[in-house]
């Protein structure tokens, strides 16, 4: 009974999630102005993920565990195989997006207060918001579902399936929905390994420092790779 309760509420929230981050879009576009909006695209980053970073806090107090429970302390070399890790998610998806071109819209020459605000954005509020939603409340979820006497555990397998499709609904907007998928084939594999090593790290330690951390350097590193090398 429990499952399937679980498996609706996922379902749902594959169709609702892309649909609350564009609420929350537009409605900071309509408050920011639209030619704001042109000129620091970062801001509508913020104003679709902050309200639901807020919304899954209070969730994750309210029905699961309290945030103290996560862990955010671990050993020198456990740092820096995440460190190492998020480097080389930075270095992996500035490549693929080069070559899908999917940086062009951010400013390769910008001021302070644009570059603070994209890592702001990108680089800590989308990444926490993401992983909290993703490995801190479905697979957190998933796993007490299903239990921990697994080899490779549902809840993994579900998390990773749920986040890729939840970067998918871009291509529903296309003329051509499969050439628009073989196109971004490589930015799906990119999510889909991203994906499983963060859900399986989390499955290991129960702790959401590994997925932020790599998230977080992975997405910031990419800006700042794109910043260094425009301007060679």
């Amino acid at each position: 009974m429990y499952k399937g309760i679980l498996f609706s509420s996922l379902i749902a929230f594959v169709l609702v999630a892309p649909l609350a981050f564009t609420l929350f879009a537009e409605v900071g576009r309509v408050l920011l102005a639209e030619t704001l909006v042109q000129t620091e695209p970062w801001l509508l980053v913020l104003a679709s993920h902050t309200p639901i970073l807020i919304l899954a806090f209070f969730y994750l107090q309210a029905t699961l565990q309290p945030l103290r429970t996560y862990g955010f302390f671990y050993s020198n070399a456990y740092m820096k195989t995440i460190i190492g890790l998020g480097v080389l998610s930075a270095i992996l998806i500035y490549a693929i997006d080069m070559y899908a071109g999917s940086l062009a819209h951010i400013n390769s020459t910008p001021g302070v207060i644009t570059i603070i605000g994209y890592l702001l954005a990108w680089a800590v509020v989308a990444p926490i918001t993401e992983e909290i939603l993703l490995r801190g409340i479905i697979q957190t979820s998933l796993r007490e579902a299903y239990g921990e006497d697994w080899k490779i555990h549902p809840a993994i397998l579900i998390t990773v399936a749920v986040e890729t499709l939840l970067h998918m609904p871009p291509l529903l907007g296309t003329t051509n929905f499969w050439e628009a998928l073989v196109q971004s084939s490589p930015q799906i594999i990119y999510i889909i390994g991203f994906a499983g090593v963060a859900s399986t790290l989390y499955h290991k330690t129960k702790s959401l420092t590994g997925p932020i951390l790599i998230h977080c350097i992975g997405n910031g590193g990419e800006l700042i790779l794109y910043w260094i090398f425009a301007n060679i």
